[in-house]
């Protein structure tokens, strides 16, 4: 046998009360940040709809890399990456694929 003694396990400088309070913080904060930036999401969903006429029926991925999901006037069902602020003010076209792969073009609405 060896002469080394046995450590015990380190003891934590929080009691078990903090312990709780800093594992609840991490989703009680994402939870905010979450209800903070959802009416910004929907402001950005309605841009879209209003720049480019059309309805968008559903939304996938993140909040960094979303896709819009909409059926154009021929039937077809598209899916486009979310444009940027850019895209929305200048009014540049959406590319869009449909179920197939094939590619669509998206105009915005020109002003009357």
């Amino acid at each position: 046998m060896s002469d080394s003694p046995i450590t015990p396990p380190a003891k934590s400088h929080f009691s078990t009360l903090q312990q709780w309070m800093i594992g609840l913080s991490v989703p009680v904060v994402l939870a905010l940040l979450t209800v903070l930036l959802l009416p910004f999401v929907e402001q950005a969903d309605e841009e879209v709809e209003l720049t480019y006429g059309v309805e968008i029926t559903e939304t996938t991925g993140s909040l960094i890399n979303k896709n819009i999901i909409f059926t154009d006037d021929d039937g077809n069902r598209l899916k486009c990456p979310m444009p940027s602020k850019s895209d929305l003010k200048n009014k540049a076209p959406m590319e869009c694929k449909d179920r197939n792969g094939a590619i669509h073009t998206i105009e915005a609405i020109k002003p009357v």
